[in-house]
């Protein structure tokens, strides 16, 4: 099992302004935090299993990932917020590893990854996108190429104008995860690959764009962190220029793991996964902060 597993279990947050777009996460969870991370809904989220990453589905439910303590399968579920203990599997593509949903401001398109057997690699992943149809989804599709490539693609992020961004080992080769810009043009998407003020020779993956693309804030195996990966936050200037990447600190890393962030619907908190290796007995936890601490990097980040 390789590490790189780690950057195909993130979940992430509809960038969308509905009015009712906080009372999901209410629902779940009522205790709101500060600027001190706390741990999401934990009457909701226990269980033996690894619980990884947040997502909102029309203001009042979540999509997540399920893997398990060996890491070697992922399981998309939802959770409806009046009735937040019943859990629902999805199986969009029947495959034993779906993950990393992440659904566009318009509620319409639901990208994920997913690993499909017997493949020409092992462990090569695709992304995906299904859409909308009344209360699920329809068939989903791989994303095109140059997204999709032969080399493993993973993690799916948008800004409100739909550039997408997501991670590949395209460059790096196996373990080694890079982030990836890709705009939409005619049909198809030019992409390019984030200058080295992100990206470094360790695994740089999960990216979490900024719905105005701001800021990124994505997760880094590099040396210097707290832990074995650490969350990172980088700014874009006007001129598309981003700063150096700075380490979130002790507020957000710890020595454990530290990965798949992502936004409530109304981008009032920041969540994110912590798990305590990766082969672990101790199941993942969402925990979430208020993403009013954002900002506060920014005179740190060059």
């Amino acid at each position: 099992m390789r590490k790189a597993m780690l950057s195909a279990l993130c979940a992430i947050a509809v960038f969308g302004g509905a009015m009712a777009a906080d009372i999901g996460y209410r629902k779940f969870d009522g205790m709101l935090p500060g600027t001190e991370p706390q741990l999401f809904a934990p009457d909701v989220f226990v269980a033996d299993k690894s619980y990884i990453g947040y997502q909102s589905l029309r203001g009042d439910a979540f999509l997540y990932a399920v893997t398990d303590r060996e890491w070697m399968s992922s399981a998309l579920y939802i959770r409806v917020a009046d009735k937040p203990f019943e859990a629902r599997r999805l199986d969009l593509l029947h495959s034993s590893w779906e993950g990393e949903p992440f659904i566009s401001a318009d509620g319409k398109r639901l990208y994920f990854t997913a690993i499909l057997p017997p493949g020409d690699k092992p462990w090569h992943s695709d992304l995906y996108v299904a859409m909308r149809q009344g209360e699920g989804w329809g068939a989903a599709k791989p994303l095109p190429a140059p997204v999709n490539t032969a080399a493993s693609e993973w993690h799916v992020s948008l800004t409100a104008k739909d550039v997408l961004y997501f991670c590949s080992e395209r460059d790096g080769g196996r373990l080694k995860g890079d982030i990836f810009r890709a705009v939409p043009v005619g049909g198809s998407y030019r992409v390019e690959k984030l200058p080295d003020t992100v990206n470094t020779a360790a695994n740089d993956c999960d990216p979490l764009i900024a719905p105005d693309e701001s800021w990124l804030i994505f997760h880094s195996d590099r040396p210097g962190g707290f832990g074995a990966h650490d969350l990172y936050i980088s700014f874009r200037d006007h001129a598309g220029h981003w700063s150096q990447a700075v380490n979130m600190g002790p507020r957000i890393n710890t020595s454990a793991w530290e990965m798949a962030p992502s936004l409530t619907p109304d981008g009032k908190y920041l969540m994110f996964v912590r798990r305590k290796a990766f082969v672990t007995a101790e199941p993942s936890r969402i925990w979430w902060v208020s993403a009013a601490i954002i900002e506060g990097y920014r005179t740190k980040a060059k």
